[in-house]
C-alpha cells in the first residue's frame, strides 16, 4: 500500500483510567483548605482522611499524589 502513512493514527484519543474532574478539584479543594489550618497536614494521606471524614469516597492516596503532582502543589521537602 503505498499512501499507507496518510492513514488515521491508531494511538489512543483519550486516556482510559484518568481520574474525573469532579475528584480532582475536591482534591485541590480540600488541599487549600488544610494549607490555610495553622497545624494541619497537607499530604495525600490527610487528604484522603479529609475526604472520608466529609462522607467523600475517598480516592486512593497514589491517586490523590499524582493530582497534587500534576498540578504543581507539591512541595520540595527543604535539605538540612
Amino acid at each position: 500500500d503505498s499512501e499507507w502513512y496518510q492513514e488515521r493514527s491508531r494511538a489512543p484519543r483519550r486516556v482510559a483510567n484518568k481520574t474525573p474532574k469532579k475528584p480532582e478539584e475536591q482534591v485541590l479543594k480540600i488541599r487549600s483548605r488544610l494549607e490555610k489550618s495553622k497545624y494541619s497536614q497537607i499530604g495525600a494521606m490527610a487528604i484522603r482522611w479529609e475526604m472520608e471524614k466529609l462522607d467523600i469516597k475517598p480516592l486512593p492516596t497514589w491517586t490523590i499524589d499524582r493530582i497534587l503532582k500534576r498540578h504543581n502543589v507539591v512541595r520540595e521537602k527543604e535539605k538540612y
